[in-house]
């Protein structure tokens, strides 16, 4: 087991993007496994990083871990937020709130947790179906964030659930796929959420009525 104690010391060479993908931390060509604690101050007031993906073997995280750290980086978590919820978290550490966390970071999807709902996130097109749930952790699912799949070219096939809301802004731009299944709660497609997407078939789970209700932006 890895604990990192103090980052600046134990890995100077990486100065913006920090990955612990999974259960191992890169650094330059060095794999140490696995990464179970991040201690008290570990990465205090750096701010050349911009980007960290903490492992789901993650089980501790020591006071002030990230505190004084840029206001605009990203955490990504391989574990689910049921696994970050059983985690032991010190004082000092706002900036890991659930709404700024990537959750099963590396998974077929990711998501967010905001305002008790789910947003879903692309991070991995190894699949050639995605189906989406209606819930995750207990949470609806009602957001297709802007630029989640867009690019995509290996997922063939999407199925959406009834409690998708709303596909945001690319949210599927220049991707190329077979087919999508729309749910009924669909109300709102952002501009461009399908910009020169290429698919063949569009399944909607509703009425014909119901699809006239829907507020589709320009670009789709």
């Amino acid at each position: 087991a890895l604990a990192i104690r103090n980052y600046i010391q134990e890995y100077p060479s990486i100065s913006y993007i920090l990955d612990i993908h999974r259960d191992s931390i890169l650094s330059g060509e060095q794999y140490v496994n696995p990464v179970t604690e991040i201690g008290a101050g570990a990465f205090a007031g750096n701010q050349k990083l911009r980007s960290i993906v903490l492992p789901a073997s993650i089980r501790t995280i020591g006071d002030g871990a990230f505190t004084g750290m840029s206001s605009n980086l990203e955490f990504r978590y391989c574990g689910s937020y049921t696994d970050w919820d059983q985690m032991s978290i010190g004082s000092g550490n706002d900036v890991l709130t659930p709404y700024k966390l990537v959750f099963d970071w590396g998974k077929p999807f990711s998501y967010r947790i905001v305002d008790n709902k789910a947003q879903i996130y692309w991070t991995n097109d190894k699949v050639e179906t995605l189906e989406i749930p209606e819930t995750i952790a207990g949470f609806p699912v009602t957001e297709i964030v802007g630029y989640a799949f867009e690019d995509c070219h290996t997922i063939r096939t999407y199925k959406l659930p009834d409690s998708v809301t709303k596909i945001g802004y690319e949210a599927f731009g220049i991707a190329s796929f077979d087919s999508i299944y729309l749910g009924s709660g669909l109300r709102h497609i952002d501009m461009d959420a399908f910009d020169d997407a290429r698919l063949n078939d569009v399944y909607y789970n509703g009425s014909a009525e119901d699809w006239a209700k829907i507020e589709i932006e320009s670009g789709n």
